[in-house]
């Protein structure tokens, strides 16, 4: 994962990029970060501004997640913050993802071979026309985790070529665009990814409002046929 991925999972030495998230406190003056994209995930920012330690309080923040050391157990993963900001506007975009079988219902388990579909809502929430700002041509994306998020096992926009041109996604007051891919089960090096439990995140590759135009991740596990 990287910087392009914008993941806030937790994996060492990846940055994380205008995240929304809640400042959670665990005891008397330790406070950890929880990410909206997975809510198992703690991040314990190494310079917390006094100015943040408000249980409960929604920010947007970008950081460098840290290394736990071997044989060290802390509350969560060190991250030093870049940037924090107070969420006080409301949101533009929510996006959701939804994984469907070959009978296109909504499902969480699947038979290994059996053909995945993910399909990716972005809605715009407000009364007024939106747009979001893309870097190149490429429109959407999906990806699927290790169960731990310590891997990209698959990308959808691996080793596809786009345009680089800035472009635009416009959107009518309320209005919602829908995004499908079927995925077959194999990863980035063409093999099957096997039997087990695996996350998926779709998203928009975004220029502003990062943390909008991705997905929650979405558990789901692939078991015998």
């Amino acid at each position: 994962m990287g910087v392009g991925d914008k993941n806030t999972s937790a994996a060492s030495g990846d940055d994380i990029i205008d995240a929304r998230g809640t400042i959670k406190r665990v005891f008397s003056n330790l406070y950890v970060i929880v990410p909206d994209c997975d809510s198992s995930t703690r991040f314990v920012p190494s310079n917390l501004n006094n100015a943040f330690k408000e249980d409960g309080l929604r920010i947007i923040f970008s950081g460098k997640i840290g290394v736990i050391p071997d044989n060290v157990k802390l509350v969560g993963t060190p991250l030093e913050l870049t940037s924090i900001q107070r969420i006080t506007t409301p949101a533009i975009f929510e996006t959701t993802l939804t994984l469907r079988n070959n009978k296109g219902q909504e499902v969480s388990r699947f038979k290994q071979g059996e053909p995945i579909t993910f399909e990716l809502s972005i809605q715009n929430l407000t009364d007024s026309h939106q747009k979001i700002k893309l870097s190149s041509s490429q429109r959407y994306d999906f990806i699927v985790y290790d169960s731990q998020c310590r891997a990209i096992l698959y990308q959808w926009s691996f080793q596809k070529a786009f345009l680089t041109v800035i472009s635009e996604q416009s959107f009518a007051p309320g209005e919602t665009k829908t995004f499908s891919e079927t995925w077959d089960q194999r990863g980035n090096n063409h093999n099957p990814v096997g039997r087990g439990n695996f996350k998926a995140k779709g998203l928009i590759p975004a220029m502003k409002n990062v943390s909008e135009t991705h997905s929650t991740l979405v558990e789901f596990v692939i078991i015998e046929p």
